[in-house]
């Protein structure tokens, strides 16, 4: 899919005179993979990279040394084996894991949060080796606001058990833990991992890991930690809106931004492709706080030249929480492309607000209801040129 969106979008825009210049290869960043790059704007806190879909706006602590060295920013440091914090430090209290080995190893769950990395929890081996995924259910007393996690694997002789990929998801009640707030690939090693979000308030995490680094089916780990964000907790949002996003398109979705965080391709799934109108389900919940950014693209050469974009907020099971509508503050789009780097990164910046559409698909409005609910009574909204970035702010 995301190979189809490109060469259509290569083929819509001369977007080949943007990228000339300082344009490398590839370059992957926190898992995703952007081709033909080049940087762009740097701020205190992020760096634009333009790519062969658009840009993507990067936060600077989750690059490498070397690039956080050249674009000048220095991260503070936290102490080995612990997580960073601000203010009080979270209580860690364990609460279960799906496997674990106590009859020839001291392998309890408890000792991914006891503070001790000479102790870890590993998964059964003994008799039985259950198959991955593995995953741990952490609880934070009291629930915090936190904006990332660290994992620190097992420091004796061996890296059995070490964690390659892995999904964190975090949860109000323990049960209901929805889609992940993060997934990836751990760099390998046994230095503590750092990886972080966009802040969010929860009451229990649960990391799950996916593979090991050799391939075998066991997961360890030393300390389990969160880093905890420095704004007032009291404002944070923790309320849920939506369970996940349907949109229809004509034509296509290029990417979408979730928090100023590009959405990987395996959290977009396509319902429909009909003559390149494409209709696409966002698996990625909506807080109180959130905002997304849609780049979407229009081919004037199909559908006799109509545009399309509808959306909408879905709870389940197919509950209608928010819609695209003309004349809604929460709704805005940006076209220039030397101003769209903030766009997506600033929940603050509201570009214009969204337009209505003169001629739109003749087949959208039933659509958009297919794919959500009869009860849809939004609009199809645009910017004003064929490729264009529209936000959704969940305020």
């Amino acid at each position: 899919m995301r190979i189809l969106r490109r060469c259509l979008l290569l083929s819509i825009f001369a977007v080949a005179s943007a990228l000339a210049e300082d344009t490398n290869t590839s370059i992957t960043i926190n898992g995703v993979t952007y081709q033909d790059y080049r940087w762009g704007t740097v701020t205190p806190t992020t760096v634009s990279v333009f790519h062969r879909g658009g840009v993507a706006t990067i936060p600077l602590e989750v690059l490498s040394p070397e690039l956080q060295k050249r674009f000048g920013y220095r991260p503070v440091d936290a102490p080995a084996g612990r997580p960073a914090t601000s203010g009080s430090k979270v209580k860690l209290k364990f609460v279960k894991v799906d496997s674990e080995e106590t009859n020839s190893q001291d392998g309890y769950g408890e000792n991914a949060v006891d503070g001790n990395p000479n102790t870890y929890w590993h998964t059964q081996w003994h008799g039985n080796s259950p198959g991955l995924p593995h995953e741990i259910i952490i609880e934070l007393i009291p629930p915090s606001v936190i904006k990332g996690f660290t994992y620190l694997p097992r420091q004796d002789e061996s890296d059995h058990g070490t964690i390659k990929d892995y999904e964190f998801y975090v949860s109000d009640d323990g049960k209901n833990f929805g889609q992940p707030v993060k997934k990836g690939t751990f760099e390998p090693g046994r230095e503590e991992k750092v990886e972080t979000f966009a802040p969010i308030k929860c009451r229990f995490i649960k990391l799950k890991a996916i593979s090991e680094i050799n391939g075998l089916p066991w997961t360890s780990a030393a300390e389990i930690g969160v880093i905890q964000s420095g704004e007032n907790t009291d404002l944070m949002p923790a309320t849920r809106i939506a369970d996940y996003i349907c949109t229809v398109a004509d034509d296509f979705i290029v990417d979408v931004y979730h928090n100023g965080k590009i959405v990987p391709d395996d959290q977009r799934r396509l319902l429909f492709e009909i003559f390149g109108a494409t209709a696409e389900r966002i698996e990625v919940p909506v807080y109180k706080g959130d905002w997304f950014v849609f780049n979407v693209a229009n081919d004037r050469l199909r559908w006799n030249g109509s545009y399309y974009f509808a959306a909408a907020g879905m709870t389940f099971p197919n509950a209608i929480a928010f819609q695209s509508k003309v004349g809604d503050r929460h709704w805005s789009y940006c076209d220039e492309v030397d101003r769209v780097s903030r766009f997506i990164a600033d929940p603050r910046d509201h570009g214009n607000p969204v337009q209505s559409i003169s001629t739109p698909w003749d087949q959208g409005n039933d659509r958009i209801k297919g794919v959500t609910s009869p009860a849809w009574s939004g609009d199809p909204v645009w910017g004003r040129s064929r490729l264009t970035w529209i936000k959704f702010v969940a305020e």
